[in-house]
């Protein structure tokens, strides 16, 4: 008689291993909004910063130019981190496909999450990730920086 407290082990394995995969496929589709979103407001902060310079202050030489550069450099680094990132994550998935194919066993497995390849990507992709985001940080404080001396120069030179 089988006790209804203590499921067989099959059944937990079962369990297990879908809760696995179901966080597996969140962290992963979490990862690619988080890609497309440090993608699209680099580039959107390269553009709105393009469109303050020669739509909102136009004529007017811009004080302190230094930080507009240093923001279009630290957003453009942050599109590059990213897009490496692609293909570091790219390169990674093949390596992880192509070990589970030549070892089918659940030892194996193991020793592929093991593997020190394995785990070395691991470290470039999640360092990358954090790269891009600080580099996106710092890309939109120097624009924003960059907007208020202007915008306040703005404003004096009106009154």
């Amino acid at each position: 008689m089988m006790n209804s407290q203590n499921p067989p082990k099959e059944s937990d394995e079962e369990l297990y291993r879908s809760e696995r995969n179901a966080g597996a496929r969140a962290a992963f589709e979490q990862t690619a909004l988080y890609d497309r979103a440090i993608m699209t407001l680099g580039a959107g902060g390269i553009g709105v910063s393009i469109l303050f310079v020669f739509q909102i202050t136009p004529g007017i030489a811009p004080t302190e130019p230094w930080l507009l550069l240093l923001s279009w450099s630290t957003f453009a680094a942050s599109l590059l981190v990213t897009i490496l990132s692609f293909r570091f994550s790219a390169r990674a998935f093949d390596h992880y496909v192509d070990s589970l194919e030549s070892l089918r066993d659940e030892e194996s497995v193991l020793a592929i999450n093991a593997d020190k390849k394995v785990q070395c990507y691991r470290v470039i992709i999640i360092s990358m990730s954090w790269i891009s985001g600080a580099l996106f940080i710092f890309g939109t404080g120097t624009l924003i920086a960059f907007a208020f001396i202007n915008l306040n120069m703005e404003i004096e030179n009106v009154q």
